[in-house]
């Protein structure tokens, strides 16, 4: 009977440190200070994107591809096809798993800071560990986008952008525009 209860408790405990070690990392990534240096990084990818239209992105040295030290790594390309231009930002950990909730923070607050929230085509989450945007602009939008300033929120609007950044996603998710790779499963967490 002792055994049992001693077994039953160490299987209780286990979700719970899973669950703690998760909170603490998603309150790091998630964190004013995070935000501010991921969101910080924008201004240079950007200028990158758009220095290097069409090529390849090499992930070891290209300025296109920003880490933090929080191990979050963002994208930013963009393309050329038939309609104008295709803008690209995608979001993987290279320390684990990040969460689509996380990442699709990330997204609306990157894509609202680029001024590229109106133009979205997709979001999705790749049986790879990616999880992106793709944004679709006429040679009009692309030339007005890359004109606007990139400027970074401050602190005092975490809290509002938080919000917001649920819902839109929340939205996503209600209206089925979030795409997954086959072998995804529908709110898990992906790898990077």
């Amino acid at each position: 009977m002792r055994i049992a209860l001693i077994v039953a408790a160490a299987l209780l405990a286990v979700p719970v440190v899973v669950l703690i070690l998760s909170a603490r990392k998603y309150g790091r990534l998630l964190g004013d200070e995070h935000l501010t240096a991921l969101l910080a990084s924008l201004p240079g990818l950007r200028r990158a994107a758009l220095d290097r239209v069409g090529d390849p992105v090499q992930h070891d040295d290209d300025p296109r591809v920003a880490r933090t030290a929080a191990g979050v790594v963002v994208t930013y390309s963009i393309d050329r096809d038939d309609a104008g231009f295709v803008h690209r930002v995608s979001y993987s950990h290279r320390g684990g798993r990040i969460a689509l909730a996380a990442a699709g923070r990330f997204l609306y607050m990157t894509l609202t800071t680029l001024g590229l929230l109106d133009t979205l085509a997709t979001v999705g989450q790749s049986a790879g560990g990616v999880v992106h945007a793709t944004c679709r602009l006429t040679p009009d939008a692309h030339r007005s986008a890359s004109e606007l300033a990139v400027v970074p929120p401050h602190a005092g609007q975490w809290p509002e952008l938080r919000r917001a950044a649920s819902s839109w996603l929340n939205d996503l998710r209600r209206a089925g525009r979030i795409e997954r790779a086959p072998g995804g499963r529908a709110g898990s967490s992906v790898s990077g």
